[in-house]
């Protein structure tokens, strides 16, 4: 299985497990910086 990701004319193909996982860190990552941006 393959994950199309992409916007406007540009396209990426990723494996459904390793878009998966970048996924979830990028979630991650983002939900640190908004903790981060509430405490200040």
């Amino acid at each position: 299985e393959v994950v199309i990701a992409g916007a406007n004319n540009y396209l990426e193909l990723w494996n459904k497990e390793r878009w998966e996982a970048e996924k979830a860190i990028s979630q991650e990552q983002t939900w640190q910086i908004i903790e981060s941006l509430e405490r200040h």
